[in-house]
């Protein structure tokens, strides 16, 4: 009877390798459309971006510094005195505005719009309830004015607080990162939520706010973020667009200006 040959060691080891190297090129693949998605239209979210910080500070600060109605504070509930004052959390507070970078997820101009009209939404409703509703928030007197929190102290109030815009706006970034990728793993959304929930405790911590505040800003930035494609299809992601066109022809002729100077200056 024929003995049967053995098959080469070689071969078999050599599989995990060449699994290995289409794992490895899986990966950066990944990451070169990763870094595509960042490079899109940067000049576009460099604009809106910018626009849509100034139309915020703009707003806020205003509303905060000089109230038209008379500032009120609100009574504590038993979850307010339960979670102590701990200005160490203002690491997570701050944290929403690496999170508001999210609309550089955005791979369209219709993302783009999406994004600026969800965070106007967001933004103008939560002005309204300030303009109407001045709070100030439950923050000690002898908070540190050191370090972080002593950086926050230097430029926020302690007016605008019903409802909490933290909270809005770090929901409506983090749903807006989960509607533009492509694939949406679980351990991405369940990071997005857990940092969401973390800043929410942070706004009680640092005493920026109330408990009341909390649920008021998850639900105002759900509804920015189911309102947005309905708001980017209407006039205001029209006036957007008209804006971003504008912007792109004042470049333009900007650079025919430069172009024809240098002309004249080389005759």
């Amino acid at each position: 009877m024929p003995k049967r040959r053995r098959q080469p060691l070689v071969a078999s080891a050599s599989r995990p390798c060449a699994g290995s190297d289409g794992l490895h090129g899986r990966d950066a693949h990944a990451t070169e459309r990763f870094v595509a998605r960042l490079r899109s239209h940067r000049r576009l979210k460099h604009w809106i971006g910018t626009l849509l910080t100034i139309v915020f500070c703009a707003g806020y600060f205003a509303l905060q510094r000089w109230p038209l109605r008379p500032v009120q504070t609100l009574e504590l509930t038993w979850i307010d005195r339960a979670i102590a004052f701990s200005p160490g959390w203002v690491w997570v507070y701050q944290s929403v505005y690496l999170l508001l970078t999210s609309a550089w997820l955005a791979r369209t101009r219709d993302q783009l719009h999406r994004y600026a009209a969800g965070f106007l939404f967001v933004t103008m409703i939560g002005f309204a309830f300030f303009l109407a509703w001045p709070i100030a928030a439950p923050r000690p007197a002898d908070a540190p004015r050191t370090g972080m929190f002593g950086l926050l102290l230097a430029y926020d109030g302690l007016v605008n607080c019903f409802p909490s815009l933290h909270v809005a706006l770090a929901t409506y970034a983090a749903c807006f990162a989960a509607h533009v990728l492509d694939r949406r793993p679980r351990w991405v959304v369940a990071v997005l939520a857990a940092w969401v929930a973390l800043i929410c405790y942070a706004t009680l911590a640092t005493k920026q706010h109330y408990f009341v505040d909390v649920p008021a800003g998850l639900l105002l930035g759900w509804l920015g973020h189911v309102s947005a494609e309905r708001l980017r299809a209407s006039a205001g992601a029209s006036w957007l667009g008209r804006l971003a066109r504008a912007l792109r022809q004042s470049r333009s002729t900007m650079a025919l200006g430069r172009d024809a100077r240098a002309t004249r200056e080389a005759a």
